[in-house]
């Protein structure tokens, strides 16, 4: 019986994990707050609805490109570049600036940023 509790419960963990990735794809795609996941690069790797709609881009247009050349002001960039360097190396920023939409036309923006790896560290410390 308690071999077979154990089988039961080993093949429920896949399906919680199913679930919980389900959740977070469905919040990342319905939040109303342009949402983009980035490499250590700063790369993007995905975009939410609200991006595409706020900026302007296709995912397909995005995925793949540095996120300072697709969404920062020229004359805005060096201070986005000092905040992604800050955000890679694990700050949190909350930060009003200004970004730049694909036709050009400007947007007030706030950056906030949080690295996963230090939310998944808070939230699993190691021992």
């Amino acid at each position: 019986m308690d071999r077979e509790n154990q089988v039961v419960r080993l093949s429920k963990q896949p399906d919680d994990q199913l679930r919980q990735k389900a959740h977070l794809d469905e919040l990342f795609a319905t939040v109303p707050e342009a949402i983009v996941l980035l490499d250590t690069d700063a790369c993007i790797l995905r975009v939410n609805p609200e991006f595409t709609r706020i900026f302007g881009y296709a995912e397909e247009e995005a995925l793949g490109r540095l996120i300072n050349e697709l969404v920062a002001p020229e004359e805005l960039r060096a201070e986005a570049e000092e905040y992604t360097r800050r955000g890679i190396r694990g700050e949190t920023l909350n930060v009003e600036t200004v970004g730049k939409r694909k036709d050009g036309t400007r947007v007030p923006v706030s950056l906030i940023w949080a690295s996963l790896c230090r939310l998944r560290e808070a939230r699993f410390p190691s021992t």
